[in-house]
């Protein structure tokens, strides 16, 4: 019911379009959904603005109307220009599943293509601690872009950053979150090494127990990588395996 047509009848009258100010028939008028009308003309420019600025869904033109263009009725205005048309109904579509959390645009600059968001369904996390729960949702946060085969976080919206997951990526300052930093940190995954949660740097052990005493003096655990007082009180394995802290 976005669009409505005009009586066939009163067809030859004049009316007033609110934005080009041009007495129009009323033929030459469509409605919108929100019942407010405009000439022809004026919507395709409209249409065609918003597409240029990005500006996605478009909005009624009408001042403070927040009534979004239904995909039918552009169809309609947009029917004279096939290609141009396509274009806005597959922008609109874009916009529509960003804005309702559907879908993230793929962060590499060369791609850019729709990447849909996976969740953890309520029947998928039935039965599953909240730990397993967070281990699946992170599992689901990885995708891969149909368009560019690249793996990215639809968490993060950014590069899929291996050996972290989403909370220590967001936890890292921006000067870390660079590819490099990420490549350092996958190879520190694959090594299993661990970074001081102090001074930051990455420690690697080569003997001895989980209690590592980092050269900036700080000791933490190796087995969770948490200042020794935290882990202490979080119940960390270290206390409960061969390599614990005897």
């Amino acid at each position: 019911t976005d669009i409505k047509g005009s009586d066939s009848s009163s067809s030859t009258k004049l009316v007033t379009c609110n934005i080009c100010l041009e007495d129009v028939s009323t033929a030459a008028m469509r409605r919108l959904g929100c019942r407010h009308s405009f000439c022809k003309d004026c919507l395709l420019s409209h249409l065609k603005s918003r597409l240029k600025a990005k500006q996605l869904p478009a909005t009624c033109p009408a001042h403070g109307c927040k009534r979004q263009v239904g995909q039918k009725f552009a169809r309609l205005i947009l029917a004279a220009t096939p290609r141009l048309r396509n274009k806005f109904l597959e922008a609109s579509r874009e916009a529509i599943a960003i804005s309702q959390g559907k879908a993230i645009y793929c962060p590499h600059t060369s791609c850019s293509k729709l990447v849909p968001i996976k969740k953890l369904s309520t029947v998928a996390a039935k039965g599953l601690t909240k730990v397993q729960q967070q281990h699946k949702q992170q599992e689901a946060a990885r995708q891969v872009c149909k368009h560019c085969h690249c793996a990215c976080c639809t968490s993060c919206h950014v590069s899929w950053h291996a050996g972290l997951t989403c909370t220590q990526y967001q936890a890292l300052p921006a000067s870390e979150k660079g590819a490099d930093d990420l490549a350092l940190w996958k190879l520190s995954e694959d090594q299993r090494w661990k970074r001081c949660p102090s001074c930051r740097s990455i420690v690697e052990r080569t003997e001895g127990c989980n209690y590592m005493m980092c050269r900036c003096g700080k000791p933490f655990c190796y087995a969770c990588g948490a200042e020794i007082d935290t882990c202490y009180k979080s119940g960390c394995i270290a206390g409960r395996t061969t390599l614990g802290w005897y």
